[in-house]
């Protein structure tokens, strides 16, 4: 068992991310309901939760003193990461984020009193444009947080059939780091394709890709150029060989450690790498792995499915992303395109027909 150690972090910007997440998270969300705040607030949003979770590691390096509340801590900060990237697809579409830590949700008419509420469109306040990075983000988020899991809202079969299409459509408008693309592409195969849903009590919206699929990830990885380290780490776990995955982790983790002792504005996330740990998730859950690598980097109740359950109110559904134009031309324009396959989100969601989109 190798053990890699973990930096510091300065511990006013750790008492910072400590104090009262609650209230910066309500702050944050009246802003976005009333539609106060732009797109960005709730990328924000989302990130400073997930410090919170890091900061709380540092005392709990396990996560597990009060474990109930880290999970909810962790499943809004991944609902805002999952916002962010509908959103910034689908500027006008339908919204439906539920928010466990506030006890509240994000969506298309928001109470506010006895009898009084409020309908809010968001499309001229998504100051983000559609990015692989999101749709990573998004993804690392649904992993790390278990909600990858809830089977009842087919949170992994959006990101692979909706969204991911919709991500490379805009490729062909605007110009997107073609690793980031190869990268989403490659995670892609870990998630469940046209699984019935709401997924049955025996099925997963994670699965192991096949030699061909992990293949040819690994074809586009290697064709587009110079990787980032998270995505080289991704490409080693493609080959499926967990000595080489380790070698790997360890070298990464070194690394990062290295970055961050030099850096005097560490931030608090880089306790708990993101994008890293949701790797070695999916070796030790969908390929089967026990990592002989220890560190306070990876928790290991962030590594292994949790038992994840709908809310008691909640009925099996997708969201709902109907991509409605705005008379921001770029939005137009995706709308034609839309338009012109038959074929969106919604429809797909909510089983009203349309076409599947042509290939090429």
């Amino acid at each position: 068992m190798q053990r890699i150690e973990r930096h510091g972090v300065d511990e006013d910007r750790i008492a910072q991310a400590l104090n009262d997440v609650q209230g910066r998270a309500r702050s944050s969300f009246i802003g976005l309901s009333i539609g106060r705040s732009e797109l960005r607030e709730m990328q924000t949003m989302g990130r400073d939760l997930y410090g919170h979770v890091a900061a709380r590691s540092i005392e709990d390096p396990t996560l597990e003193s009060d474990h109930a509340f880290v999970r909810k801590v962790l499943a809004t900060a991944a609902e805002a990461s999952f916002g962010v990237l509908a959103l910034s697809l689908f500027p006008y579409g339908d919204l439906d984020l539920p928010f466990p830590l506030l006890d509240d949700e994000l969506n298309n008419v928001t109470p506010f009193g006895p009898g009084e509420t409020t309908i809010f469109g968001h499309g001229d306040k998504v100051d983000l444009k559609p990015a692989p990075e999101l749709w990573g983000e998004a993804f690392a988020m649904r992993v790390v947080s278990g909600l990858i899991r809830d089977r009842h809202r087919g949170l992994g079969i959006s990101l692979r059939s909706d969204h991911a299409p919709y991500v490379h459509d805009e490729a062909r408008y605007s110009r997107l780091d073609p690793a980031s693309l190869a990268q989403m592409d490659a995670l892609c195969t870990y998630l469940t394709e046209d699984a019935s849903w709401p997924l049955g009590p025996d099925e997963t919206a994670l699965c192991k890709p096949g030699p061909e699929e992990r293949a040819q990830a690994a074809r586009k990885l290697d064709s587009v150029g110079e990787l980032k380290p998270e995505q080289r780490l991704l490409r080693v776990l493609l080959e499926d060989d967990r000595s080489a995955f380790e070698r790997a982790l360890v070298e990464h983790l070194t690394r990062h450690r290295e970055l961050m002792e030099a850096d005097e504005n560490a931030p608090v996330a880089s306790l708990l790498p993101l994008e890293v740990i949701a790797l070695a998730a999916l070796a030790v859950q969908v390929h089967g792995w026990r990592l002989n690598v220890d560190s306070d980097y990876l928790p290991q109740v962030l590594l292994h499915a949790p038992e994840v359950s709908a809310r008691p109110d909640t009925k099996p559904r997708r969201m709902s992303l109907s991509p409605v134009p705005s008379h921001d031309g770029d939005d137009t324009a995706r709308w034609e395109r839309t338009l012109s396959k038959g074929w969106g989100p919604s429809s797909r969601a909510q089983g009203t027909g349309g076409s599947e989109p042509e290939s090429g």
